[in-house]
């Protein structure tokens, strides 16, 4: 039978214990890419933060907003768990408002198209117009 010594732990095993071309064993191999993937995402959730704050401001500037409100201007609601959406006709671009996720997808659904908001209100109401 052989054996190998490891360069981390130091231990001498039966080369089943290491991966093949390997100086280090199994154990200490998956120790260090244990560690390597979690320092890697907790950078790399730092890194995606860093880019959606970047993209925000630099939008906030391209439409020439200043402030930032906290409740959504549709339904009054607060994001718990995210930004407000900053909602710009997409035609021209211009800055329309602060929305809650849930009012920028139903704009979206409705593709900015008043009439069709104007028909689902009809619809809940129960008019049969």
């Amino acid at each position: 039978m052989t054996y190998k010594k490891c360069i981390k732990c130091l231990k001498t095993l039966h080369i089943s214990k290491f991966y093949s071309r390997r100086n280090e064993c199994k154990e200490c191999k998956n120790k260090a890419h244990k560690k390597y993937m979690k320092d890697y995402r907790k950078d790399n959730n730092k890194l995606k933060e860093y880019h959606r704050n970047y993209r925000r401001e630099v939008t906030k500037k391209k439409l020439g907003v200043e402030t930032h409100k906290e409740f959504c201007e549709i339904c009054g609601r607060k994001e718990l768990h995210r930004e407000l959406s900053l909602d710009h006709d997409h035609k021209t671009g211009k800055f329309r408002g602060y929305l809650c996720s849930k009012c920028n997808t139903m704009l979206g659904y409705a593709e900015d198209n008043p009439l069709i908001l104007i028909k689902a209100v009809h619809y809940l109401k129960g008019d049969s117009n």
